[in-house]
């Protein structure tokens, strides 16, 4: 017998949207881009990295809401001056032991007086050499939720401050750190002998 040499037939591929053609293999071209512009109607538009990124988080929900809350913490982060100079009028490390806040209209102390109270007159100190008082320690106010006009929203700590404001100049300090390598890695005792390469890089730049 007469050997015949076998050449596969041409099928066809589904990618995407179009149909490509493999042809066979005497006929085997690598130039697949021609071969979609051919197959398309009009000319190929190109597409940066950045729009494909996107276009890929629009179709995913939960990273696109995951997004939306960072954006968010960020931007109340950001703001930490501003809520603790024009609503709490307080700084991070403002100290009120011994002040007071409107509560609902009600005057309330930011630390509750401690001490020795009397069981017999409640609310009294305890009189010198009456027995049965009862040792009170200093409890700060807890979350105000908005009633005290933007004071104590999340309470305060056992110093008088304020946990709100405490919490996002936390906040807005990490922020600052994270957004520059340079002011965290010299802190770290291994990289106690790259500072001066760090320093030289950044006044390089």
């Amino acid at each position: 017998m007469v050997g015949v040499p076998f050449v596969r037939r041409p099928h066809r591929i589904l990618r995407g949207r179009w149909w490509v053609v493999q042809k066979g293999e005497t006929e085997f071209t690598l130039d697949t881009a021609a071969e979609l512009a051919q197959a398309e109607p009009g000319a190929i538009r190109g597409r940066s990295p950045w729009y494909l990124a996107w276009r890929r988080l629009r179709r995913n929900y939960f990273a696109f809401a995951a997004l939306t809350v960072f954006i968010l913490v960020v931007a109340v982060c950001a703001a930490a001056p501003l809520y603790a100079s024009h609503v709490a009028h307080t700084g991070p490390n403002d100290e009120h032991v011994v002040g007071k806040v409107k509560v609902n209209g009600v005057l309330t102390n930011i630390v509750s007086v401690g001490g020795n109270f009397s069981t017999k007159h409640p609310g009294k100190p305890c009189a010198f050499g009456e027995t049965g008082c009862k040792l009170l320690g200093s409890i700060p106010i807890g979350p105000t939720w908005f009633s005290a006009g933007g004071k104590y929203v999340l309470g305060a700590d056992t110093l008088g401050r304020d946990v709100a404001v405490r919490l996002l100049y936390g906040g807005r300090n990490s922020l600052l750190v994270g957004s520059d390598p340079r002011r965290s890695a010299p802190s770290s005792p291994l990289c106690s002998r790259c500072s001066p390469a760090i320093s030289a890089a950044g006044s390089t730049s």
